[in-house]
């Protein structure tokens, strides 16, 4: 999933470069039909031709504005699926944790329980051992 962000962020900055690429460009057309406009003998031709160019050229600009909000969108999208999924991956660790926990807990009772019990028999077996020794020495 890491990957998949790199990759969607290096669209994302490509797509950034190329709205700035072609925003430069429009400033620097802009900046020719002012100086085609302050010329003293007007070229209308030329001007016209750039105007319209202008106006070509805006409307890539807003259509990669969009592209650029497209890919910051998925980004964005892709970075929150991201988190989540580390945060899900935690909570699983943690869970996986208090699991093993319980189980070791669960196998020292277990345990405690069997040493009581051979305890209890060993005393039983060690007393009757001592009555039988009793009544033997009694006979």
């Amino acid at each position: 999933m890491q990957i998949e962000l790199a990759a969607l962020k290096e669209v994302c900055i490509r797509e950034e470069m190329e709205l700035s690429r072609l925003e430069a460009h429009h400033e620097d057309t802009s900046q020719q039909l002012r100086a085609f406009q302050s010329e003293t003998r007007l070229d209308l031709d030329l001007i016209r031709l750039t105007m319209a160019y202008l106006e070509t050229l805006s409307g890539r600009i807003g259509h990669q504005a969009e592209l650029v909000a497209q890919a910051r969108e998925r980004v964005e999208t892709k970075r929150q699926e991201l988190v989540r999924a580390v945060q899900e991956r935690k909570v699983l660790e943690k869970l996986r944790e208090r699991y093993l926990a319980q189980q070791a807990e669960a196998e020292r009772r277990k345990e405690a329980r069997t040493n009581d019990e051979i305890g209890i028999t060993l005393h039983h077996l060690v007393k009757r051992e001592q009555a039988q020794a009793e009544e033997w020495v009694a006979t």
